[in-house]
């Protein structure tokens, strides 16, 4: 990744905080008729490997090998840190009374502003009311792809209908063998039911939990919350060391915490500074050392953000991990999470908001389109006072008190009130 942004990547789970870039020209789309064709016959078979998110609720093709992340609701599905192989899925309501390819035009135009900067560069064109073709280039790499929209009735709260834009891109050498494939990606998309996520505050931290996880460590500086026993969202107040310590800027900071912590970084897959030099995230591969002694392989993303001043650095680390099996169906709960956790001051229901614009920030952007469809609800049980984000996915529509959320056993379920601004 020459430039340090990346098609999706510097927009996604290595977060649009740190780099905008600037916007150059799109390249002429191409395309042709026997294209279009042979995309309309792959996009309709699933033949990848399913991965299963039961939290944000969907299902999704990834090819054996790839990445799977998700920022804002939008799927991205990558084959390397290259940029060059990716596809991607964006659910979203569609606006009452808007047309399929309003809807699609809207959505493809704003997938254009998010991912073109630096040297790479993406273009769509319009091939019918709900198909487009793709072109573009990855340094000096020309890509080309494809990219359809299907819709179905989906009542909740925020409207009765969804489309699903979904898509892909290629080296143009590479796309005829890898079309199906690519294809399969979005063909294999569905909606589940999402999960919600508890929300706890006390004189320390606030932050969100999903049923089943705990809370391993929490201090005054520390809270480590474990989705099992191989997957864990944290937080991190550190420092202050010095440079007697091997600690001078964030980087070494990073280091030495990690070898507190007894994880070690065996491949850095990218990162992405702002430009101050104070912040960046790293997405890695990495091992665990065991207290008796054995390791364990891990994928992670972590957060850094410092400040150095007298020969002293202190900082702030958000770290994401699950072991390699895991990582693909955990890593979304687990960086929405681990960006979520506030500490003292912050600790609040306004902040938990923040952070949710902040990283779905992609779809409220764009004029006259909706929320998407993996985006939350702030909620409160009316009978506990207890609070819960709810992913759009939770909605039921049936629900025994009508359509809304619910928390509960069956034939226990209590209706959730909404809180959330809307």
């Amino acid at each position: 990744m020459a430039d340090g942004r990346g098609l999706f990547r510097a927009r996604r789970v290595l977060a649009a905080v740190l780099c905008t870039g600037a916007v150059v020209a799109c390249v002429a789309a191409v395309g042709s008729a026997g294209a279009s064709a042979a995309a309309t016959a792959a996009r309709s078979r699933c033949i990848d490997p399913v991965v299963h998110d039961r939290y944000d609720g969907f299902h999704v093709g990834v090819p054996a090998g790839w990445d799977l992340s998700v920022i804002g609701g939008l799927i991205v599905i990558s084959k390397d840190y290259t940029d060059q192989n990716e596809g991607f899925v964006e659910p979203a309501y569609v606006p009452s009374g808007q047309s399929p390819r309003a809807f699609l035009s809207k959505v493809l135009a704003a997938l254009t502003h998010s991912v073109t900067g630096g040297t790479e560069a993406v273009s769509f064109r319009m091939t019918g009311s709900t198909t487009a073709t793709l072109s573009g280039h990855v340094g000096s790499v020309t890509i080309a792809g494809a990219a359809n929209a299907t819709f179905r009735a989906a009542a909740g709260a925020h409207g009765s209908e969804i489309g699903v834009v979904s898509g892909y891109w290629a080296p143009a050498s590479q796309l005829g063998a890898e079309r199906a494939m690519l294809a399969s990606i979005g063909a294999c998309y569905g909606p589940e039911q999402g999960t919600l996520f508890r929300f706890y505050k006390d004189q320390v931290f606030g932050y969100t939990l999903p049923p089943g996880w705990t809370v391993a460590t929490e201090t005054s500086d520390l809270l480590f919350l474990d989705a099992g026993p191989n997957a864990s969202a944290n937080y991190l107040f550190v420092g202050p060391y010095t440079s007697a310590q091997g600690v001078t800027d964030g980087d070494t900071l990073m280091q030495y915490v990690f070898g507190k912590l007894g994880l070690t970084i065996d491949k850095v897959l990218t990162t992405i500074s702002a430009p101050s030099g104070t912040e960046f995230i790293t997405a890695f591969l990495g091992h665990l050392t065991t207290s008796g002694g054995g390791s364990k392989p891990l994928h992670g993303v972590v957060r850094v953000i410092s400040s150095t001043n007298g020969g002293v650095t202190t900082g702030v680390l958000r770290l994401a991990v699950a072991t390699p099996a895991l990582w693909n169906s955990l890593n979304p709960a687990l960086i929405w999470v681990m960006y979520g956790i506030q500490h003292n001051f912050t600790q609040d229901l306004q902040a938990i908001q923040q952070a949710q614009e902040q990283q779905a920030g992609f779809a409220r952007q764009v004029a006259g389109f909706d929320q998407v469809l993996n985006g939350t609800d702030l909620t409160v049980d009316p009978s506990t006072g207890i609070q819960y984000e709810a992913p759009y996915s939770a909605w039921q529509n049936n629900g025994p008190n009508g359509a809304g959320y619910y928390i509960g056993q069956p034939g226990a379920e209590r209706k959730l009130t909404i809180i959330a601004p809307q």
